[in-house]
């Protein structure tokens, strides 16, 4: 353990152990409504002031300047999703503080949605990160290795090396989960193996395949006594995902449901589904969507620079047939549906992961929304964009980003202005579509 995560530790350890007391605790669902109503009504007095968007909303008389209930809330406050806060996201944003960074979300749908965010808002989210590490009896002290995806690779070599010399001093190894071959697999185990960690992350897709092309080294990570091997960002691609990941790593799976705009909402613990971090989200889902489950909605419950208040993550979810519920205020829940990644695959049988896409396309603030059909070896990128047309300076920096993620793609990509995307039957919008040649 470096010195940095022995004071990381200490600093942290209060908190946690806190937070899992309370999230421990036997609260009946009539104390948990109570209970986050007063916490959403004092967010609620500085966003209703603050935040014109809302602001305008009390102005109106559309919706009172405290909530007597939740029925009174989810009757009168209206729903926000992508689109909405695409074009009200100055208005949506608390502007008396300095926005300290932004998050990009989008990368399940293609439809590209910055938001601003101050650094304060990490001291709520991160205790729950480690709550549910705490579940699977991961410490702050204990290793972690990464098969992810992060946007800082685009970046200036010099900004690059500052995130993964963090990483480091942490405890962190992060393998780029962006180019998914069976090589750079085999090459991930052969790191995995060295740096000996105490548990690994990863996306879904990208632990299936590693678990896949490396399952014949089962008894070397079964010498490593991993502690937990988390997936997030997506579902897993096919029905034995989870249990072979859990064969070939000889240890227990937990799964993370959660956005890069949201952090994490929920996470199953051991011999249970997802439990959501209601002290921080919350959770409604009672509204049927396309599958027939929940639709996620959000409602965040402490200080936040762009306030989630009834946000559509553009997910739906499968309650606990045996919960007691009536569909919000969630403390539990099932699964997740039809959220999955994908993969373009290049004449050379490289696999580059869908997830490098948004990292790529949300260095355009132009663009909006975005897909990649793949025809053979042609790769044609379409995204939706209110410039007249693709100035030829933007296609040719779009080209480079993606020559990062492989050489080969600066001459295989072509950049086209579209009017709407491709969409399944469903009306889901995949961000990569592969058709026959």
């Amino acid at each position: 353990m470096t010195l940095i995560a022995r004071i990381r530790e200490w600093q942290k350890e209060p908190e946690l152990r806190r937070r899992l007391a309370e999230y421990s605790r036997q609260v009946s669902p009539e104390d948990r409504l109570r209970w986050q109503l007063e916490r959403f009504n004092q967010v609620w007095q500085t966003v209703a002031v603050q935040v014109p968007y809302y602001a305008d909303l009390i102005r109106q008389k559309n919706v009172p300047s405290r909530f007597e209930s939740w029925e009174e809330f989810l009757a009168c406050m209206p729903v926000s999703d992508r689109s909405t806060v695409r074009q009200n996201r100055h208005r949506m944003t608390d502007n008396t503080r300095r926005i300290d960074g932004w998050a990009t979300s989008g990368g399940s749908t293609g439809e590209l949605v910055r938001l601003p965010v101050w650094h304060s808002e990490e001291k709520f989210t991160d205790p729950d990160v480690w709550v549910a590490r705490a579940w699977w009896g991961v410490r702050f002290s204990h290793r972690n290795f990464r098969i992810w995806g992060h946007g800082h690779l685009f970046n200036n070599r010099w900004v690059t090396l500052r995130h993964r010399l963090k990483e480091r001093l942490i405890g962190i190894y992060f393998f780029p989960a962006y180019n998914l071959s069976d090589q750079r697999m085999r090459l991930a185990a052969d790191r995995l193996l060295w740096y000996k960690p105490h548990h690994v992350r990863g996306f879904g897709m990208a632990l299936d395949l590693f678990a896949r092309v490396n399952q014949d080294r089962a008894d070397e990570f079964r010498k490593l006594n991993l502690k937990v091997v988390a997936a997030t960002g997506e579902a897993f691609p096919f029905d034995d995902s989870q249990s072979r990941i859990s064969q070939v790593f000889h240890a227990p799976v937990a799964l993370e449901y959660g956005s890069n705009e949201a952090h994490t909402i929920a996470h199953t613990s051991p011999g249970e589904d997802y439990r959501v971090f209601w002290q921080n989200y919350f959770l409604e889902a009672f509204e049927p969507g396309i599958s027939g489950h929940g639709i996620v909605r959000i409602t965040n419950l402490f200080p936040k620079c762009f306030p989630f208040i009834r946000y559509d993550l553009g997910d739906e979810i499968e309650l606990d047939p045996q919960a007691q519920t009536a569909g919000y205020g969630l403390d539990r829940f099932a699964r997740v549906l039809g959220r999955q990644d994908d993969y373009i695959e290049l004449p050379d049988g490289t696999r580059i992961n869908s997830i490098a896409l948004k990292n790529v396309m949300s260095q355009f603030p132009e663009i909006m929304r975005y897909q990649m059909i793949q025809k053979g070896g042609e790769f044609n990128v379409y995204v939706i964009t209110e410039l007249a047309e693709i100035p030829e300076g933007m296609s040719t920096a779009i080209r480079a980003r993606f020559a990062r993620l492989h050489p080969d793609l600066a001459n295989l990509v072509c950049v086209h202005k579209a009017v709407q995307l491709e969409q399944t039957i469903a009306g889901k919008t995949r961000i990569v579509i592969r058709k026959p040649q």
